[in-house]
Parts: structure tokens; sequence; C-alpha cells
């Protein structure tokens, strides 16, 4: 959690924000099924999509790396 709320802050992101980026970025064959009652959430969903994350971001959630 402690990684994710690092990352979260260089990009002014939400911590679900940072976790949905990983998601997306990484190589593994997984896909995020994202449903919320609420619209405001779900925007903040969408806009994960935005977040670009670095290789070494990657790494680092991905605890290949101490290094940010």
């Amino acid at each position: 959690l402690a990684r994710a709320q690092r990352v979260a802050a260089r990009h002014g992101a939400t911590v679900a924000q940072i976790a949905l980026a990983f998601l997306f970025a990484s190589a593994l064959d997984a896909y995020a099924v994202v449903t919320t009652s609420n619209p405001a959430r779900m925007q903040d969903n969408i806009d994960a999509l935005k977040i670009d994350l670095t290789q070494t971001e990657v790494d680092y959630m991905d605890l290949r790396s101490d290094v940010l």
C-alpha cells in the first residue's frame, strides 16, 4: 500500500487509480472489471487510463525494484 501511495502522490492520483494504471501497464494477462453506482468513482476509474506509469514505477509497484 505504501508503494501505491508514493506513486499516487507523484501523479496526483488516488491509490485505486494507480492500481488500475498498474494493471493496464503490466504485462499480465489481467483485466480490470470495474463497477460502481457512483458516477464520480466511475470517472475516477476512467481517468486511470490516462495515467502513464514509467517502467521504473511499474517495477517498483511489482516489487522488482526498491528504487522509485
